[in-house]
């Protein structure tokens, strides 16, 4: 009876703990979908990326995925590229603003704060400081998604909405024979939903290029309120204009003198024997401060580096200017 009773113990123990096993692993499926649904869609990309780099094999494979051409990729290889391009990131320096606030270290007396604080302090005086407070750069990307541009277009797009989730205040346009503004469609947080969003806004793809046409539209009607404050302007194309260049070159002349850096990203750089014949191009090439090639994952990520290790390219105005300031000293736009 004795051994009887100890039986049945231990047979319901086994069964509490093969209940409390089921319970434990619904409980884990259950942690599991919430943590999956509360995810974001960037971490989740993520993780499944590195699981698949896990798995496939060395970095060498990535490296040399990277550094692959777009257009000689097959539909895997751009999609793996499409997932690199989303984490990319662009370290863009912040700039002083107008404003001020209290800081230890600031160049500024703070003359309100330094009288509060001898009112309280009975006539002691301890001098407080001001320092300006600083604001993300703007950014704003020209993209041409005309018929020459069009398997790297498709990669750039994914790019650009890399950019315009990570940070504020980041513009994005595409033009081919028309200026089009994405910037609204490119924050949405789903991939998908932005691209086929710019696909129905968009009306020219694929279609021919009028460089000039485009530019003079943005600088009539976009560069004034988006231009403002030391915008970086990235623009993308290979400078193939069916123009003769002579407006192409008023145009970048005034882009330019508009921005606070001028970076110009051309697929045509990766051809070793690379010469601006075309007269686009030399228009374009003596108005821009950057000339980098843009055909492969690898390319994007050169760009990066070269923002982060980089200085300002601000001329200073004179009469005693801040040289914090990049647009005390002049009226209207900042020039350079």
């Amino acid at each position: 009876m004795y051994w009887r009773q100890g039986l049945m113990l231990h047979a319901s123990a086994v069964v509490r703990q093969a209940g409390d096993n089921e319970e434990s692993l619904q409980e884990e499926a259950l942690l599991r979908r919430l943590s999956d649904e509360l995810l974001p869609d960037s971490l989740r990309e993520e993780e499944q990326f590195q699981l698949e780099l896990e798995r496939t094999g060395s970095a060498s494979s990535v490296e040399s995925l990277q550094s692959k051409d777009f257009e000689s990729m097959s539909a895997t290889e751009l999609q793996s590229a499409e997932r690199m391009l989303r984490q990319l990131r662009l370290p863009v320096e912040d700039l002083p603003s107008r404003r001020f606030r209290s800081g230890s270290r600031g160049p500024r007396l703070d003359m309100r704060a330094t009288l509060r604080s001898a009112l309280r302090t009975e006539g002691m005086l301890s001098l407080k400081k001001q320092m300006r407070i600083k604001r993300q750069a703007p950014i704003v990307v020209l993209c041409d998604i005309s018929g020459s541009m069009s398997v790297y277009s498709r990669m750039f797009l994914h790019f650009m909405h890399a950019v315009s989730n990570d940070r504020d205040r980041v513009h994005s346009f595409v033009f081919g024979t028309r200026l089009s503004n994405i910037s609204r469609y490119l924050r949405y947080r789903d991939v998908d939903k932005a691209l086929a969003a710019t696909a129905q806004r968009v009306q020219d793809w694929s279609g021919g290029t009028r460089i000039e046409e485009c530019l003079h539209d943005f600088n009539r009607h976009w560069s004034r309120r988006v231009l403002a404050q030391g915008a970086l302007v990235i623009l993308i194309s290979d400078g193939l204009d069916r123009g003769t260049g002579v407006g192409l070159q008023k145009e970048m002349e005034r882009l330019a003198k508009s921005s606070r850096r001028l970076v110009w990203l051309n697929p045509l750089l990766r051809f070793d024997g690379f010469e601006p014949r075309a007269a686009g191009i030399k228009a374009m090439l003596p108005y821009v401060d950057d000339f980098r090639s843009a055909h492969s994952v690898k390319s994007l990520i050169e760009l990066g580096e070269l923002l982060r290790e980089s200085t300002r390219h601000i001329a200073i105005g004179m009469n005693g200017t801040d040289p914090e300031v990049p647009w005390q000293g002049f009226s209207g736009l900042a020039y350079r």
